[in-house]
């Protein structure tokens, strides 16, 4: 079971959040792989997560709430209901306006899928849903590389994107969120990474393309019926 938390970015005003945003211009290692560009679209990216998580938590104080946040979620998926914190329309219509080097750098879109089991059946050439993953070539993975050379927690997650290509949210960030500090660029940047990586299942997608194809067909049958 997924819940989905319908979150509206312009639903808090400057009076009544203490925010606590990130200067992604004090990060070192993002002005040396990155350009301002580039840079000024992760700083959209972050607020659009930072605006989700203290919805879902009701925690102003951003830094915290991504701790709050990590505990809703792992309670979720011990639970198997595992939080979807952006419907899947909205996440993705975000991420397609961002400049396309800065999405490139860290995510791929993935259309087609050669063989998926559905239910009781097994489903080939599959081109009709849209999945998010890790681009494990991107420039993301070499910042992570740089900051790795003095915090061996990001050594450790850029060899496992690069072995695995993807980074797995069922495990990772939200069982050891303790160790991080959100208040910094690299590990608020990683946290916003990590949200934005949950995806629904592919029984979910597949579910909601098939139910928007039955309606399709049953309002097309009663137009047809009411001419």
């Amino acid at each position: 079971m997924v819940l989905v938390f319908w979150v509206l970015i312009g639903l808090f005003s400057c009076e009544n959040i203490n925010h606590h945003k990130i200067d992604l211009s004090t990060d070192k290692y993002l002005s040396n792989i990155f350009s301002p560009t580039e840079i000024e679209s992760f700083a959209l990216m972050i607020d659009f997560v930072d605006s989700a998580v203290v919805a879902i938590t009701n925690n102003k104080n951003e830094a915290e709430a991504y701790h709050d946040f990590f505990e809703i979620y792992g309670k979720g998926i011990r639970e198997n209901k595992r939080i979807s914190p952006f419907s899947e329309k909205e996440k993705f219509d975000f991420l397609e306006s961002l400049d396309k080097g800065a999405f490139d750098a860290i995510w791929i879109f993935d259309t087609h899928i050669d063989r998926l089991n559905y239910r009781d059946t097994i489903l080939t050439n599959i081109d009709y849903i849209k999945c998010l993953s890790i681009n494990p070539f991107g420039r993301y993975i070499d910042y992570m590389e740089q900051v790795g050379n003095n915090d061996k927690r990001y050594t450790e997650l850029h060899e496992h994107i690069v072995g695995m290509g993807d980074l797995s949210t069922c495990a990772g960030l939200w069982m050891v969120h303790d160790e991080f500090d959100f208040g910094k660029v690299e590990d608020r940047f990683l946290a916003a990474v990590y949200i934005l990586r949950v995806e629904d299942s592919y029984e979910t997608k597949l579910d909601r393309y098939f139910s928007k194809i039955d309606s399709t067909h049953n309002t097309q049958y009663n137009q047809w019926r009411a001419q």
